[in-house]
């Protein structure tokens, strides 16, 4: 049984993700609270729960970005937001966010993220994908203090994550699965990274470390 908890601080929105919640084979919504204080005295309460699905706006007009990493260590963490602005996407991510969906996302999407994110996976819907690519974008570039991975590595890893299977990655590149999963196997070694949810932070890393530092001159 799959325990979660459900945070937002729209009474509607609650009961939607509940009974969206409810609907899914072995799953129960143990926790369903409206703040933040709420959410650390619950969760502190019922080590059972297993996965939170949070808004990113709590208090109505800033992302609520430290809460997601301070939740994220303890327990996968899906974000579930009106939002779909570049920054908040990943900035959720980078935080440590293992999901992140829009609330206009049909509820079998829904299903699916809740499903993936549970199971240790990463998962971003497909229309936010664009804006994670472009924060990749120079994540390429060879400089000194980031791991080197050869081109096909560094297009494997820009794949998984915006968020494709191996085998789509792989129907993408021309190659077989198998491949992929070797490929994927040495970005793991030479990043020293785990699941999907770590390799796509190390590829915002890379992307950080691969942009152009200001002329101090």
């Amino acid at each position: 049984m799959l325990h979660i908890a459900v945070l937002d601080d729209h009474p509607v929105a609650r009961h939607g993700l509940k009974s969206m919640l409810a609907a899914l084979p072995d799953c129960d919504v143990a926790v369903s609270v409206a703040s933040l204080d709420e959410a650390r005295a619950a969760l502190g309460d019922d080590p059972r729960i297993g996965l939170l699905v949070a808004d990113l706006y709590l208090d109505g007009g800033r992302p609520s970005i430290s809460a997601i990493s301070e939740f994220a260590e303890r327990l996968p963490v899906l974000v579930m937001s009106a939002s779909a602005r570049r920054a908040d996407v990943i900035g959720a991510i980078r935080a440590g966010a293992a999901g992140y969906l829009t609330k206009s996302s049909s509820p079998e999407l829904f299903r699916s993220a809740v499903m993936t994110v549970a199971a240790g996976g990463f998962f971003l819907a497909a229309e936010l994908a664009d804006l994670l690519q472009a924060e990749l974008a120079a994540s390429a570039a060879t400089i000194e203090a980031v791991p080197r991975l050869s081109d096909r590595e560094e297009e494997t890893l820009s794949y998984i994550a915006r968020g494709f299977t191996h085998a789509q990655i792989a129907t993408r590149m021309h190659v077989r699965k198998s491949t992929i999963d070797t490929y994927v196997e040495r970005i793991r070694t030479k990043l020293q990274v785990g699941n999907k949810a770590d390799l796509t932070r190390a590829a915002l890393r890379r992307a950080d470390a691969a942009e152009p530092r200001p002329d101090t001159q």
